[in-house]
């Protein structure tokens, strides 16, 4: 079912017709409606926009595929003008953002709440990968945690032959380095998987409990695990976003860039606390790794970055110059 957020004032609504026809701009994802981005940052955004611009603008959403299956095809369907906008994560198509996926690996970005500026201020050095769509955001979500439906993982050496779910090539290659069976799979998908036994774990953000319903088919969640962040975007169609009346355009883009980033990543620290609190109401046993053995995954995925900043270079992509960037403090 889609979901129209329009004026939050009918004052406004009644003024719209006064300003022509509103401009509709579609936001398509492959998510459920409740999910956390969807819920806390792009319905409140919505409101802001149509508030901004009188009605003149609104933002229409296609949430769990209406407008195409495929999480990893969104930013192909924004670039189409089959949306106007797409959210999703970079890594279902890691091979198209070579220099975004340096973002995922472990140390790259410290996963607190400085990761937006310090995304933001690197942004000349990963732009060309948007070249062909209005970047309207671009953060990352909260450090992963393993889930888990059957065998704990208590130790960096329980992790060793256990097949987890991977959000994405870079760190699918830190889980194989960990000894693991990685399987990149979107997060729509991890609940069977874990269900029927096609994964042991699933390497996700903690907020994946809620959204996804995964407190249901998991056992035990082992945190603090340095296997760096998920990446997550939501791009524009150029041609939609030169459509939007000139008048309203400054006002619209205003809410985009760093400050959707920044919302963004809030949400899911905000969101961190409440997983964890539904965990335990789920009877979920909750396992925290020892520092010795977060220093030996530290430790075993230091190849992993070597090898990616060298196939970067391989591309004539300076990988090296990107991780300086990332990890300058803002």
């Amino acid at each position: 079912m889609t979901r129209l957020i329009t004026l939050a004032a009918a004052g406004l609504l009644a003024a719209a017709p006064a300003l022509g026809q509103p401009r509709e701009l579609s936001l398509s994802h492959n998510f459920p409606p409740t999910h956390t981005m969807q819920q806390r940052v792009f319905e409140p955004l919505a409101q802001r926009i149509a508030a901004a611009t009188g009605g003149a603008v609104r933002i229409r959403f296609y949430p769990a595929g209406e407008l195409g299956a495929g999480a990893e095809r969104t930013f192909q369907r924004v670039v189409d003008g089959v949306a106007d906008m797409g959210f999703s994560l970079p890594g279902y198509t890691g091979n198209l953002f070579p220099r975004t996926m340096l973002i995922e690996l472990p140390g790259a970005v410290p996963g607190d709440a400085t990761n937006v500026d310090r995304i933001w201020n690197a942004m000349e050095l990963l732009a060309p990968e948007y070249r062909r769509v209005e970047l309207l955001g671009l953060w990352t979500n909260t450090p992963p945690a393993i889930l888990s439906a059957r065998r704990p993982v208590r130790t960096a050496e329980d992790l060793r032959g256990m097949t987890i779910r991977a959000p994405s090539p870079q760190q699918a290659a830190v889980l194989r380095a960990w000894g693991a069976n990685p399987v990149t799979m979107p997060a729509t998908e991890i609940y069977t998987a874990l269900q029927t036994g096609v994964i042991d774990a699933a390497m996700i953000g903690p907020d994946g409990l809620r959204t996804f319903r995964l407190n249901e088919v998991t056992r035990f969640l082992t945190r603090d695990i340095p296997g760096g962040v998920a990446t997550l975007f939501l791009v524009g169609n150029r041609d939609a976003f030169r459509a939007i009346p000139a008048q309203h355009r400054a006002a619209v883009m205003a809410e985009f860039g760093r400050p959707l980033s920044r919302a963004g990543l809030q949400a899911y620290i905000d969101a961190d606390a409440e997983a964890f609190a539904l965990a335990e109401r789920s009877g979920i046993e909750i396992i925290r790794l020892s520092e010795a053995d977060q220093a030996r995954l530290r430790e075993a995925a230091e190849p992993v970055i070597a090898q990616a900043v060298a196939a970067l270079r391989g591309q004539g992509i300076d990988g090296a110059a990107i991780l300086a960037a990332l990890r300058r403090a803002p």
